[in-house]
């Protein structure tokens, strides 16, 4: 298995070349700099300086890793930090200043009510599911809300300074902010997905408030590196490399699992509420449970019938998509289960799982894509679920 495959030391690459990049421009625009800060009053640097000053490397990126580990109750730690801190919390951070937008009691409510609502359907391996199937709406309100911060200081800061840093990456150039925010959404990525999948190994762990105990102490981890980035930027930002490091060696592997296990929840909840696969579907979404070929196990990946067979096809980033003839001696197998269908062929054997988003419509679908009925159904108190998602 490869782990850390080329896209992905790409990612990491990528990373550390804008963070490196942003420190680099800044260290070279003093003279410019110098010409624009001579116009303005000083009155008007000393407003600047309180509220518009320009977020450090580490004052951005330094919280990042709490706030993938737990995107609500990490910002809400954040507006707490900004609100109560108090003279440990380091200064002349903008974004925990007293100026800054999260010093706000109704910003501190909202994110609160959030955490808990989030949180509480975690405990129970019961309702976990609903908040699994919600994960990612989560950790996207999170990285919108730190960008969003990250604008609202940003031109507060242009206010006063009417130069802006430029980074020049090849043939195209961008701001110094926008590096930044891009370094900002892939830090959260990859370390959010590490957390998601940890997240569905602790659900499918049949030992009861295990799953209680893990959101308690990922809300205490996520607590402990804020309170770590309030007294020092630059030590939080450290461990946050490291921590995105650790998790992009397992990028590769876990994200494969991410997407599948995102999938699988999320349709058994459509199906739940009755909401069908269109009977026009040209393909049907499968996951291989092992290697075909070159496409690696939980790879999301179309199942299309043909004339001699079926064709599996990986459509595959910035290259041509994979087709596969999938070919058996004899006619597969469906088998169904709790949160997903397995199709069996045989000799060679190939082994693919789909959703149970088609529950409502397997005669249909049964025949579009030449495939056998369910030959049985397994019941809603079947315990090996964990069959299912290994």
């Amino acid at each position: 298995m490869t782990i850390f495959s080329p896209q992905y030391r790409e990612l990491a690459a990528l990373w550390l070349i804008l963070v490196m990049t942003v420190s680099a421009s800044g260290a070279a625009s003093g003279p410019q700099q110098s010409e624009a800060v001579s116009a303005i009053s000083e009155a008007e640097i000393v407003a600047a300086q309180q509220f518009g000053q320009s977020l450090s490397i580490a004052e951005w990126l330094g919280p990042m890793a709490p706030v993938a580990l737990s995107p609500f109750f990490g910002v809400a730690c954040l507006s707490g930090l900004s609100l109560f801190g108090g003279d440990w919390v380091a200064s002349g951070n903008p974004l925990i200043g007293p100026d800054s937008p999260l010093h706000d009691t109704r910003v501190f409510g909202v994110f609160l009510t959030l955490t808990l609502l989030t949180s509480i359907p975690r405990l129970t391996k019961v309702s976990k599911p609903f908040a699994q199937a919600a994960d990612q709406l989560e950790s996207w309100s999170g990285v919108i809300t730190m960008l969003v911060l990250r604008c609202m200081i940003s031109s507060e800061s242009a206010l006063h300074d009417e130069h802006v840093a430029l980074v020049q990456l090849g043939l195209f150039s961008f701001s110094a902010d926008l590096v930044l925010m891009l370094a900002a959404a892939v830090n959260i990525f990859v370390i959010s997905a590490v957390r998601f999948f940890c997240e569905v190994l602790i659900w499918l762990t049949p030992i009861p408030m295990l799953d209680a105990v893990f959101e308690l102490c990922n809300k205490f981890v996520c607590a402990i590196l804020m309170a770590l980035y309030a007294w020092s930027p630059m030590l939080a930002l450290t461990l946050n490399v490291g921590i995105f490091l650790a998790a992009l060696l397992v990028f590769g592997w876990v994200h494969r699992r991410e997407i599948f296990f995102r999938t699988m929840l999320f349709d058994f909840l459509r199906a739940s509420w009755g909401s069908p696969r269109p009977a026009d579907a040209s393909s049907l979404i499968v996951f291989p449970v092992r290697a075909v070929g070159a496409i690696k196990a939980r790879t999301r990946c179309e199942l299309r019938p043909t004339d001699g067979g079926w064709m599996l096809v990986y459509h595959r980033w910035f290259r041509r998509s994979l087709n596969i003839a999938v070919i058996g001696r004899s006619q597969p197998v469906v088998r169904a289960g709790l949160f997903s269908n397995t199709i069996l062929f045989s000799d060679p054997v190939v082994e693919l799982t789909f959703s149970r988003l088609y529950a409502g419509s397997l005669s249909s679908m049964a025949a579009k894509f030449r495939l056998p009925l369910p030959e049985n159904d397994r019941s809603a108190a079947d315990p090996n679920v964990r069959a299912e998602f290994a």
